[in-house]
C-alpha cells in the first residue's frame, strides 16, 4: 500500500501535473483546454495526462470528436488542497 501511495507522489512531483489535476477539479477539460490553461505544448499535456490516466489519477471520456478528462477521485483534489493550506500556513504560527 505504501508503495502504491510512493508512485502517486512520484507522479505528482510535477509542477504541469498538479497543474493539470487542479484544472479538471474545477470540471472536465479537453487537451486543447488543458493547453491554455497550462501554457505547455499539446503533446506535453497529453503525455502528462498519460501518465496522471496509467496511475489512474483522471479518466478519459469521449463527447463526439473530443476527449475529455477529468479527475477520478475527489480525495486527491481534497489532498492538494490541504497541501496547498500547509503551504499558505508556513511561518505564520
Amino acid at each position: 500500500m505504501l508503495d502504491k501511495l510512493e508512485d502517486i507522489f512520484k507522479v505528482l512531483a510535477d509542477v504541469t501535473r498538479i497543474q493539470i489535476i487542479l484544472a479538471l477539479a474545477e470540471q472536465s477539460r479537453s487537451v486543447n483546454a488543458l493547453v491554455e490553461i497550462v501554457g505547455t505544448s499539446q503533446s506535453n499535456v497529453s503525455h502528462q495526462l498519460r501518465l496522471l490516466k496509467n496511475k489512474n489519477l483522471v479518466i478519459a471520456e469521449r463527447k463526439g470528436k473530443k476527449i475529455y478528462y477529468s479527475v477520478t477521485c475527489q480525495h486527491l483534489v481534497n489532498t492538494l488542497d490541504n497541501l496547498l493550506a500547509h503551504i499558505g500556513h508556513e511561518g505564520k504560527d
